[in-house]
């Protein structure tokens, strides 16, 4: 019963979401503007450019023209020049990033882009934090001096704030200090390091803590089939098989609708099902009538002059259904048609591919549907299945 339950396609479709996984900590690089999250932001209708150092959570903002990747790039560039380049890159999927555009950019200027599994903001979560802080800074009556306290306050995951860390000294803001307190230092990175380390192992429990029941999910291979949900999705769909694995937790899956990278969460062992197979666009059906003869007589100057091939389709009226490559020519003007009828038969040809033709055991001509029956003679046709066809009368004449 266990087994029949596992294999139902039904049941496997309606299975609730995966519990999530135990948080995984990023690590701290060892300087700043080594590693960098970047993402777009929107406020009252303007959009914006968020970079934030991994190390010194130091926050860059760019007000952004058009949300292009031409904008995002000259916006990063003047980041990058009064910081320095970072030597990795992490952003979402989003065109602005993925452009080729942008990779020229990556190539060109030393960066490593990283990009994290779609439908899945946390793998960045860096950034995503930074978003939320560039909202409420930019919501101020002055998002400039808001940026300026933002970069001077302490953190409390490191214990110093964005600018010590990120140039060694204070900022002086509208608050009054003493001259002793701008004076550059240099933080200790073992310290630094041990406190971010605290703080985020206590983030870790807290995440499993409110997510209860978290627990780690297999490792999924190469071959695996397996069905894909994403959050706020009703149902499990479409098997897919995994092609590989890119990252941690995130990997590359090939489905009928196309390729994807996909999140462990958002993948699901299959039992006995297999991914469907795409299905090939139908080619469509010959519209050239005049090819739909099933035999065309040739004139005896004809058969004298020129020599022709069996396998002519013009000429047999043997067409293979659903074969690739154009229509044949129109039939030249010293072959006449057996009822009299123009050359070419009139239709016009369209690349398409006939349909199947014939003749019954009475010599009448025939082809798989009534669509594709062609009756230029005034007598009368007869079907495979008894039906009579008769040429319109407004053609009899």
């Amino acid at each position: 019963m266990k087994k029949l339950v596992e294999e139902c396609k039904h049941c496997q479709e309606k299975r609730p979401s995966q519990t999530k996984e135990p948080l995984i900590p990023t690590e701290l690089p060892q300087r700043t503007f080594k590693k960098c999250g970047a993402d777009l932001c929107e406020l009252k209708g303007q959009s914006y450019l968020v970079l934030v150092d991994y190390y010194s959570r130091y926050i860059e903002l760019a007000h952004l023209k058009t949300i292009t990747s031409a904008e995002v790039i000259k916006n990063m560039k003047d980041m990058f020049a009064r910081q320095g380049i970072a030597e990795i890159l992490v952003s979402d999927n989003g065109t602005q990033f993925t452009s080729r555009e942008f990779q020229i950019f990556a190539k060109e200027w030393g960066l490593k882009h990283v990009t994290t599994s779609p439908h899945f903001p946390q793998a960045n979560g860096e950034a995503e934090r930074a978003v939320q802080t560039a909202k409420k800074i930019l919501s101020q009556d002055d998002p400039a001096l808001a940026l300026l306290i933002y970069r001077d306050t302490p953190i409390e995951a490191t214990g110093y704030s964005p600018a010590q860390l990120a140039s060694g000294r204070r900022l002086r803001t509208t608050l009054p200090t003493l001259s002793e307190n701008l004076k550059p230092r240099v933080c200790e990175k073992s310290t630094v390091a041990a406190s971010d380390a605290k703080a985020k192992e206590k983030n870790k429990q807290t995440f499993d803590r409110r997510h209860g029941g978290v627990r780690p999910l297999d490792t999924l291979l190469p071959g695996d089939i397996v069905m894909q949900k994403l959050d706020g999705e009703k149902s499990w769909r479409s098997p897919a098989v995994v092609q590989q694995q890119v990252a941690p937790r995130s990997y590359v899956v090939k489905s009928p609708r196309g390729t994807f990278r996909r999140n462990r969460r958002h993948l699901r062992r299959s039992h006995g099902l297999q991914p469907e197979k795409s299905t090939p666009y139908p080619i469509p059906v010959q519209t050239d009538l005049s090819l739909h003869k099933a035999h065309i007589p040739v004139s005896s100057d004809q058969k004298s002059g020129a020599s022709h091939k069996a396998s002519s389709p013009v000429q047999t009226g043997a067409y293979v259904h659903n074969e690739p490559g154009p229509c044949p020519g129109p039939v030249s003007s010293n072959v006449s048609s057996s009822n009299g009828a123009s050359p070419g038969g009139g239709g016009s040809a369209t690349g398409s591919p006939p349909r199947n033709t014939g003749r019954d055991a009475g010599g009448s001509t025939y082809s798989p549907s009534p669509q594709g029956i062609i009756n230029n003679s005034p007598t009368p046709v007869t079907t495979r299945s008894g039906r009579v066809i008769t040429m319109p009368a407004r053609f009899k004449e």
